[in-house]
């Protein structure tokens, strides 16, 4: 949806006009979603991407900032087509 239906209006009218995509995800519980299954997710999510977008992403759930987490960004960081990713930690 993200990739068909979004992006195709977004990059027609808006796109010189803003900055970074932030992916804001909200506290979930582990027995849920597990940090690789996030993590696989993520990755999905970045590679149906056609071209590079910047992007921002926000976690809240302390236990999926780990090593499979900061693989996703590096692949994403420094493998074509590059992506811009910043990442935060919120716990508010």
């Amino acid at each position: 949806v993200f990739r068909n239906r979004f992006l195709p209006v977004f990059r027609a009218y808006f796109r010189d006009h803003v900055g970074a995509f932030v992916l804001s995800i909200p506290p979930t519980s582990t027995e849920r979603l597990s940090g690789r299954q996030f993590c696989e997710r993520l990755e999905a999510f970045l590679q149906a991407l056609d071209e590079p977008w910047p992007m921002g992403v926000e976690l809240r759930t302390r236990e999926w900032l780990g090593t499979d987490y900061l693989d996703v960004l590096q692949a994403r960081l420094w493998n074509p087509p590059s992506f811009v990713l910043t990442w935060g930690l919120s716990f508010w």
